[in-house]
């Protein structure tokens, strides 16, 4: 058995937080709306196997129950099926049972992917008569949110162009380590860079 178990890490104080489906997995969110868009985000985490079990809901106690009763589950080698509640879930699991014969092998894909559409990093400098204005222009807004417009959307691409994106990704990290760039022109591009 195979399983993931996470607190809802997205959770910002002063925010509504919950945990939503999606296929085969869960999404850990927070959000807060108008007042405070740049504490929305999203993050998904989901399997490639189709029979998963997901618990979207860790058991609602205090102090230490709900990793008690997430341990207790791994250790009897259980799995543990629960929907999505209304308002707040302490945190998550996914399980994916697996049986292999003596030396049989078996890959299972656990796909990972986050969406935080709006920050509250500005964007040069303002007067102070300018700090009523909210607009988006003012804000940074990282690239992704104009191409996908919510996490499921997201999700949704990584899972179906992962076989490219895995092999443009080796081709352009190649590329790059195998350039006739100075050592010290490498290290610096590739430790602000994410390959």
């Amino acid at each position: 058995m195979f399983s993931y178990h996470s607190r809802n890490f997205m959770q910002q104080e002063d925010a509504p937080h919950f945990i939503k489906p999606i296929n085969q997995g869960f999404i850990l969110s927070s959000n807060v709306g108008k007042d405070a868009p740049h504490k929305e985000g999203y993050f998904a985490i989901f399997a490639d196997a189709p029979n998963t079990v997901v618990d979207h809901c860790w058991f609602r106690g205090g102090w230490f129950d709900p990793l008690s009763m997430v341990w207790n589950t791994v250790t009897a080698g259980e799995t543990k099926q629960n929907n999505p509640v209304e308002g707040e879930a302490p945190g998550a699991s996914l399980y994916v049972p697996v049986s292999l014969k003596p030396g049989e092998k078996r890959k299972l894909r656990l796909m990972m992917a986050w969406y935080v559409p709006n920050s509250n990093l500005r964007i040069g400098e303002f007067e102070e008569q300018d700090e009523k204005d909210q607009s988006e222009t003012r804000f940074y807004r990282p690239w992704y949110s104009s191409r996908f417009k919510n996490i499921e959307e997201l999700a949704d691409f990584w899972k179906t162009n992962y076989d490219q994106l895995q092999q443009k990704s080796r081709l352009f990290s190649k590329a790059f380590y195998n350039s006739t760039l100075p050592p010290e022109v490498v290290e610096a591009v590739a430790l602000t860079s994410p390959f």
